[in-house]
């Protein structure tokens, strides 16, 4: 592990920078959910139509994610980045501004092929960021008193430590061999191996800070009705405008940056022979499809109860929320699901993934029923969203924490975690906006539905993993053997 003390004011600049974008995403993203029904106002369109756009985002999501492999090979890293941002950044203060729908919808595409790209290409640039996770594992390696036994270890064992492998190696000193352009999912878990868990957990977080301050941000700006008359018109270019002026003071730090420090991250070479070695193709193919099925409908779940919960709330004729109140729901929504990210860091890092998991599922059952018993009741629907919020944050990451614990991650097995994740927020888009829109209550029904599937789902991944051995207990017991030939 590298000392924080090591890095270079560049390389905490380039982690700014990238933490910055990252919550402009999470800002964005979370104001959709609401402001759906003034931007169906500004549109002439029904909410459920404007919803639409996440397919369309989704989609510009998938592509920009294929191309942007073949961009980074061409184009230095950060002026990439820096293209993608202009793109993201103008479309954001355009969102509620533009002539009609077919427009918005174009802005939504393009907006998911910046992200797209940028999924590519950003993590390339997130190699401090392991100091930062680093601290987290530093503060679990402390408490448990392993840390100095641990580099005791290192500082006596010098000679099996060289006889190891190359990746052992290169995850000690920090070499930037292992920064490869597979996204943060791939990097984080060959650095941090058997503790990638906590890691891949920070590195979601920063979308969820965004993605709290969002709605707050939004709700002031909705338009207000009494008796069927408006009493104060729609103001969404404020919190639009203030979104991309934000990105703009990202974009000025990121050309500083650029000039400072030009050059671009190159692509790192894997010797994949070594890592399928290790791998039952089988078993490999089953957890993978379990997983991109338990992926989808995470995020099937997370987008379309966000995007719709504020219209529930409002639509509901039980509760009968304002469009400030309903905006303040989706608030608390992001606001859970953030700490829950935060806190389910160390909770990764003190517990096995799959208590974690446990523990997600049971406050997404417990949600759902409260909200399907309780609709009528507006304090139930509060405490049945914080808690659907609670319990969803750490489910997208845990999951993939505990898969690739049993085979190495590959550029193959992130095209299939990105398929899941643009499947989950594409096809709900379509059907299920009409259905909340005239029968709220589909909503909790639906989540409900969703939930149960996908606990059987994990329940399924849990009996797939029964009895097999992790990567790194592998790994470990060639440096046993590696250990005995050197004493011998």
């Amino acid at each position: 592990m590298t000392k924080v003390s090591e890095r270079s004011a560049m390389d905490w600049w380039h982690t700014a920078n990238l933490i910055l974008v990252v919550f402009g995403v999470g800002l964005v993203n979370s104001l959709l959910g609401p402001s759906l029904i003034d931007l169906g106002e500004i549109y002439a369109s029904a909410p459920n139509e404007v919803a639409v756009m996440n397919s369309y985002r989704a989609l510009g999501l998938f592509i920009g994610s294929c191309v942007g492999g073949f961009l980074y090979e061409r184009i230095n890293d950060q002026i990439l980045m820096i293209a993608m941002g202009v793109i993201y950044g103008a479309g954001t203060v355009l969102n509620p501004v533009l002539p009609d729908l077919n427009y918005f919808h174009v802005l939504g595409f393009s907006a998911g092929v910046s992200i797209g790209i940028c999924h590519i290409v950003y993590p390339m640039r997130l190699e401090s960021l392991k100091d930062c996770e680093g601290m987290l594992l530093l503060i679990k390696n402390v408490m448990v008193k392993e840390y100095i036994n641990r580099t005791t270890l290192m500082s006596t064992s010098n000679t099996v430590v060289k006889k190891s492998s190359d990746d052992t190696v290169q995850a000690q000193n920090g070499s930037r061999q292992w920064w490869t352009d597979e996204g943060s999912q791939v990097r984080l878990v060959k650095i941090w191996a058997e503790d990638s868990a906590p890691a891949i957990q920070a590195i979601h977080a920063s979308y969820g800070v965004g993605a709290t301050i969002g709605p707050f941000l939004g709700a002031p700006f909705l338009s207000s009705r009494e008796n069927g008359l408006i009493v104060r018109e729609s103001e969404l270019h404020v919190p639009y405008a203030a979104s991309g002026f934000l990105y703009l003071l990202i974009l000025v730090s990121m050309v500083g940056a650029y000039f400072a420090d030009p050059v671009g991250i190159q692509k790192a070479k894997e010797n994949e022979r070594a890592a399928d070695a290790d791998s039952d193709g089988t078993f490999e193919t089953l957890l993978m499809t379990l997983l991109f099925f338990y992926l989808t409908i995470s995020v099937n779940s997370e987008s379309t109860f966000s995007t719709l919960i504020s219209v529930y709330a409002f639509a509901s004729p039980s509760l009968q929320f304002s469009k400030a109140d309903a905006a303040y729901l989706a608030g608390v929504f992001w606001t859970t699901f953030t700490g829950g990210r935060i806190v389910s860091i160390f909770i990764a890092a003190f517990f096995d993934v799959k208590q974690l998991l446990l523990v997600s599922h049971s406050l997404v059952l417990c949600a759902s029923g409260i909200l399907v018993v309780f609709g009528g009741s507006a304090a139930c629907t509060w405490i049945g969203v914080a808690m659907m919020g609670s319990g969803v944050s750490s489910m997208y990451g845990a999951a993939k924490a505990l898969v690739f614990n049993y085979f190495h991650l590959r550029h193959f097995h992130i095209s299939v975690i990105l398929t899941g994740a643009c499947l989950g927020i594409a096809i709900p888009a379509y059907f299920v906006p009409p259905v909340v829109e005239s029968w709220p209550m589909f909503l909790p029904y639906y989540t409900g539905c969703c939930n149960i599937t996908h606990l059987l789902i994990l329940l399924l991944m849990f009996r797939a993993v029964r009895g097999k051995q992790t990567i790194h207990a592998r790994k470990g017991d060639r440096h046993r053997v590696s250990k005995e030939n050197v004493v011998v």
